[in-house]
């Protein structure tokens, strides 16, 4: 019981990225379930770090738009805009700095392309981790470098968007 309590302790405060020694203990954190242990964590710091450097006109370019906007909105930074990385429907000004933002927590069939190309980089704008494990990385990407990944992405194999109509699903 004191070993649990004890794993536990040195845990905190990201409790989610606790692994037991069965399940491969602190060498396994954040690996089995990216999508749950990972989650957002530090994706705050991350976007404080961008908003340092991110010249009037940018794009944000990540998984959760409401969540930019929120800290976008807290910054005062009403200059930048917010797209969502997986929505093929967005549109960028063709000379807008793009910020992207790779998460652990949020890879998605719509974002592979960004992850598979820019993941393994050893160079970004701003990685931002626990543990030395990096929870978002932030790359800054031309419009060439940019354009490049998303035809990559829209000549993967089908996938059909959501419609905008069935974003918000009712009984009826």
């Amino acid at each position: 019981m004191l070993v649990s309590l004890a794993a536990l302790v040195a845990a905190h405060p990201f409790y989610a990225l606790y692994v037991n020694a069965i399940g491969g203990g602190a060498e396994r954190a954040a690996y089995y379930f990216p999508h749950d242990e990972c989650y957002d964590l530090r994706l705050r710091e991350a976007i404080a770090g961008a908003l340092r450097e991110a010249p009037p006109g940018s794009v944000l370019v990540g998984e959760t738009p409401a969540v930019f906007s929120y800290y976008l909105e807290r910054s005062g930074r009403r200059d930048l805009r917010v797209a969502n990385l997986s929505d093929a429907r967005f549109t960028l000004p063709v000379t807008a700095p793009r910020f992207v933002f790779l998460q652990p927590g949020r890879i998605y069939y719509e974002n592979m392309a960004f992850h598979s190309r820019l993941w393994n980089r050893e160079e970004d704008l701003l990685s931002v981790r626990i543990d030395g494990r990096p929870m978002v990385r932030v790359f800054r990407l031309d419009g060439t470098e940019f354009g490049e990944i998303v035809a990559a992405r829209d000549t993967a194999p089908p996938r059909a968007q959501v419609p905008l109509e069935m974003y918000f699903l009712t009984a009826d």
